[in-house]
């Protein structure tokens, strides 16, 4: 059976794609054309810039049909676009940068050290940005030069650099990683996130979604909250219903 021609090969796999994907592409390649062709000097104008910075966004493949600037070059043009728009809407809000996350979205990043032998949770510290240097800290703080332990287990975080192992090393502390998706080598301290998850957050999260409230919503919780009637005649005051076997308190009466 003869082959087909492999200018055919284009053909046959165009045929296989949907109408949605040959528009874009089309439209691409005539945005291109039009620039080098239609122009006495071609440059690249911010209508350009814009289009392929949407296109980007939209089209998955986007990068393939490019061909008058690298793929590079459109990243670029996207981040100094997000800069433009922060800086446009600090000047308009008077202030500086990005908005700030509300606090109960803001990732933290918790840094705990705990003793094999005996279960102990020697130190635990919580930070938003987590540096070399702040890890180091830490670990000085916690494991002092005459009681310093001569292994430390370690998973595979970033934030134990070089600049860590060295500190470590140092004190005569032998750093040891665990290998890769292997949390069992370190047992303990994944046994601890878990107690930590079911016995504290847990019940946070609740205690998040039923009875704390926020002005943004009305005062209510987030699903739903009941609204006690106050009981008629006088009253020796309320108090608040603890919830969440008693380290968190609700707005019920008791």
């Amino acid at each position: 059976m003869p082959r087909p021609p492999v200018a055919l090969l284009p053909t046959l796999l165009s045929a296989l794609r949907s109408r949605r994907d040959l528009a874009i592409e089309n439209l691409a390649l005539r945005q291109q054309l039009a620039t080098l062709v239609c122009r006495r000097h071609p440059d690249i104008r911010p209508a350009d810039r814009v289009f392929w910075v949407l296109l980007r966004r939209l089209w998955s493949c986007w990068a393939r049909n490019l061909a008058i600037v690298r793929p590079e070059t459109v990243v670029r043009w996207h981040r100094a676009g997000s800069r433009i728009y922060w800086n446009w809407l600090s000047r308009r809000g008077k202030r500086s940068g990005r908005p700030p996350f509300p606090r109960e979205v803001r990732a933290l990043q918790v840094l705990f050290v705990i003793r094999h032998a005996r279960r102990e949770v020697v130190r635990c510290a919580v930070t938003t940005s987590p540096t070399a240097g702040w890890v180091a800290q830490q670990l000085r703080e916690a494991l002092p030069f005459e009681s310093a332990q001569r292994f430390r287990i370690f998973d595979r975080g970033a934030t134990f650099s070089a600049e860590v192992l060295v500190m470590l090393r140092s004190m005569k502390v032998e750093p040891m990683r665990t290998s890769f998706r292997s949390p069992w080598q370190n047992g303990i301290a994944e046994r601890f996130v878990a107690t930590v998850q079911r016995e504290l957050l847990d019940s946070f999260v609740n205690y998040y979604n039923q009875d704390r409230t926020h002005l943004g919503i009305s005062k209510d919780s987030p699903l739903g909250c009941p609204v006690e009637e106050r009981p008629a005649g006088p009253t020796l005051g309320g108090r608040a219903k603890p919830a969440n076997d008693g380290r968190l308190k609700t707005g019920q009466r008791s």
